[in-house]
């Protein structure tokens, strides 16, 4: 169906343990989504066990199509500043690009602290 369909240049996986995403997750909303804790799938009661079995179920199928189809895998565990400085050297890379200097715009500026 979707073989007509164009391939990327480039496909990222920010990998983060899903006991890491629970934490980053509940400190930004202040709540854990129902979808991303997979409570419609009757894995646990427990909210938080049910977020951990979901989301290394999904953890498990992401590791194996970055396998198949060639998917960068970076440690997506890192501050913000971080993990973009080694997207965008990865990206400059593939695109002959020597240097980049980025400087985010006023509304992200406090995610550089």
């Amino acid at each position: 169906m979707y073989e007509m369909a164009l391939r990327p240049d480039l496909t990222f996986w920010l990998d983060v343990k899903p006991e890491i995403a629970f934490d980053r997750e509940f400190k930004k909303a202040h709540t854990i989504s129902y979808w991303e804790s997979g409570r419609d799938m009757s894995l646990s009661n427990d909210l938080f066990q049910s977020f951990i079995r979901y989301q290394s179920m999904i953890r498990r199928e992401f590791e194996y199509l970055s396998k198949r189809h060639g998917f960068i895998e970076l440690d997506g565990e890192g501050g913000v500043a971080q993990v973009n400085r080694v997207l965008r050297k990865r990206i400059a890379s593939h695109l002959g690009i020597r240097s980049t200097h980025y400087q985010p715009s006023h509304a992200l500026s406090h995610l550089w602290r």
